[in-house]
């Protein structure tokens, strides 16, 4: 199984970003995309997840910001991004996941690459 986060709509610049995450067998997942991009240094930014308190590193929380205010994107896509939908705290967890990386990589309907804001 794979955990999916879903972006709640900003209308505008907001620094209140708020996701749905849900959990998926891998077999059977619908459309989600894969997010690729470099964890940086500092994990100092708070989202929501499911209500609650999730930190996340700098340039993970650019790209939500940038993302959160696509409504289209906000809409219609399931993401996967390994610092929030892997439990980071549990070790056999953390580990299981990473082995089905390449497999949630292939399965997914897209990558995003980010690289970081211009």
């Amino acid at each position: 199984q794979i955990r999916l986060i879903k972006l709640q709509y900003q209308q505008g610049p907001s620094p209140n970003i708020c996701c749905r995450m849900t959990l998926h067998k891998l077999s059977v997942v619908l459309g989600y995309t894969a997010l690729s991009y470099m964890w940086g240094n500092s994990s100092s930014n708070k989202i929501s997840v499911n209500g609650e308190d999730f930190w996340i590193y700098d340039n993970l929380f650019d790209f939500l910001t940038v993302q959160s205010a696509n409504a289209e994107f906000c809409r219609s896509t399931y993401l996967w991004v390994d610092q929030v939908c892997i439990n980071q705290s549990n070790t056999d967890e953390r580990n299981h996941q990473v082995n089905l990386m390449s497999k949630i990589y292939q399965l997914a309907t897209g990558t995003i690459v980010w690289l970081g804001l211009p």
